[in-house]
């Protein structure tokens, strides 16, 4: 059996022209699980699978580029149980705050929506996921998917945390927040580096790094520039649609 990770979305902030913000499809036994759902996922989801299909939704923090698409969601599942479809409620995890954000998600009987924090860890569906707090503006959760030998890490937004690389421990796939730029003086410095990047893939046994989160107003290749100072590593830039299979 394997893990299958589908790019959905990978602009940060706000989508690039025809490139949404974050989303991945995870799909690994029978089971769909979504991680994040920013602005355009949808449409690029439908492409795979029906909306009916997503067995649960993983909210890594409630920043508008990862989770704008929920409300579009929560109308679309309402539309599709007006018209007599078979719709099952969907397990959304999301953390706790900011809690005005969260209060947006909940009250709908489509979504069941449960929180979570650093230290959490869930059994879902045949799968051990585990969740690890990031530094990043608001309460946000990195997630590590351990199935049947394979493992999936994704970092979500955060700056550089030299301890950070548990969560990322001989992962076969890792996708990470490349947010910021060394050579960018106005970086607010909320996302990591490539070279941030590579540190992490140097102290953690990584087998292949997936550079995202990609803000639109910068060139991809001074991300890429600054990426391959590094030397050779297993690093490639998210590109929709794209599918791995570990």
């Amino acid at each position: 059996m394997s893990i299958k990770i589908r790019i959905m979305g990978f602009s940060g902030g706000y989508p690039d022209a025809g490139k949404p913000t974050s989303g991945y499809l995870v799909t690994y036994g029978d089971s769909n699980i979504m991680i994040d759902c920013g602005s355009g996922v949808l449409c690029e989801l439908q492409k795979y699978i029906a909306i009916s299909d997503i067995d649960a939704i993983i909210l890594t923090h409630l920043h508008s580029d990862h989770i704008s698409d929920i409300p579009v969601l929560k109308y679309a599942l309402q539309m599709k149980k007006l018209h007599h479809q078979d719709i099952h409620p969907i397990d959304v995890y999301a953390p706790k705050t900011p809690e005005n954000q969260l209060a947006g998600i909940m009250g709908d009987d489509n979504l069941n929506v449960q929180t979570i924090c650093g230290d959490s860890s869930i059994d879902l569906m045949g799968a051990k996921i585990m969740f690890r707090q990031t530094k990043h503006s608001v309460e946000c959760l990195s997630v590590r998917i351990e199935y049947e030998g394979s493992v999936f890490s994704y970092s979500s937004d955060t700056s550089f945390d030299p301890e950070f690389s548990g969560i990322f421990e001989n992962a076969d796939l890792a996708i990470m927040d490349c947010g910021s730029l060394d050579n960018d003086p106005y970086s607010n410095r909320n996302h990591m580096s490539p070279r941030e990047c590579y540190s992490i893939f140097l102290h953690s046994g990584i087998k292949r790094v997936v550079l995202s989160h990609l803000i639109p107003y910068y060139n991809i290749s001074d991300t890429i520039e600054e990426a391959a100072k590094m030397g050779y590593w297993p690093y490639e830039i998210a590109q929709l649609d794209t599918e791995y299979i570990i």
